[in-house]
């Protein structure tokens, strides 16, 4: 069970704990514990309670209507199958959070039927753009801060991880363009490269995955012998910004007609700006206008 400050509850929800400390004295809405030594905590029921007063007030609802309802009326509010009154931004939002509390409390079963449920309604093309991204990056922020810890952060990836792979297993072979898809040998966090091999695949391009921590050889090998259209990496890391500079240059120097493509923190925080060779993808619409 969780034991949070109402600092690590503000930091987990963005409202201000002086904010926190009115809703609990006016409102009665949580009813902290104490330790031995007679400080304030919250459990992991709170948390649970906190998230979901964040959702429905971005939906719109004050806390002064909040409080007054019932777990059935919240829950019909938050259960997307049941209110036909939520736009697509609002949907993806009440994925976003349970998604969130699912990794945060290690819940497997909620994780995997929230995610069902995403990807039934709007294909994983879609739910990794608008719903798992967000996820992801708010996952890292979290862990950052102190939040998150590395096994909750690690469970809620491996899980999207895990399903982009049994997705892509789904997708017929390609017979398009030719990409090599790599991480170089500092780099191990390979989400987004799988993501891209789904895209890339699901509009009918063929892909060779070599997956994280690559060798410049070995990934010099590939490329003689399939000769690509492009190759693609992250460099996610951002210590590892001068090794990305050298490493796009020593591409350049040995195949100066290869097109590749590179995203990740560290292709952007080193300023280096797309050329007729190296494209620098950021978002998915770079990826839509200039990788397909």
């Amino acid at each position: 069970m969780g034991n949070y400050s109402i600092k690590e509850l503000e930091k987990l929800s963005g409202i201000k704990s002086h904010t926190l400390r009115i809703w609990e004295q006016r409102y009665n809405l949580f009813t902290p514990k104490r330790t031995e030594t007679n400080i304030r905590y919250y459990d992991d029921e709170d948390v649970r309670k906190l998230l979901q007063i964040q959702v429905l007030q971005d939906l719109g609802y004050k806390i002064s209507k909040i409080v007054g309802m019932s777990d059935e009326e919240k829950n019909e509010i938050l259960t997307v199958s049941k209110n036909k009154e939520l736009n697509a931004e609002e949907t993806d939002l009440i994925y976003i959070n349970k998604l969130i509390e699912a990794g945060m409390f290690l819940n497997e079963v909620q994780f995997n039927s929230t995610l069902d449920e995403v990807i039934e309604t709007i294909g994983l093309k879609n739910a990794f753009q608008t719903v798992l991204y967000k996820v992801l990056i708010r996952v890292g922020l979290l862990w950052e801060v102190g939040e998150f810890s590395p096994a909750q952060e690690h469970f809620t990836s491996c899980l999207i991880r895990d399903r982009i792979i049994v997705e892509t297993a789904k997708l017929e072979k390609g017979t398009g363009k030719k990409f090599i898809l790599w991480l170089p040998e500092s780099e191990e966090h390979e989400i987004g490269l799988l993501f891209i091999n789904f895209l890339l695949r699901y509009f009918k391009h063929e892909v060779i995955y070599l997956g994280p921590r690559v060798p410049y050889d070995s990934l010099k090998q590939t490329i003689d012998m399939i000769q690509p259209d492009g190759i693609y990496s992250f460099v996610v890391s951002r210590k590892n910004t001068d090794d990305f500079i050298q490493l796009k240059d020593r591409i350049s120097q040995e195949y100066p007609n290869l097109n590749c493509f590179w995203s990740g923190a560290a292709s952007k925080e080193s300023g280096e700006e797309s050329s007729n060779q190296h494209k620098m993808i950021h978002s998915i619409e770079d990826f839509f206008s200039d990788v397909l």
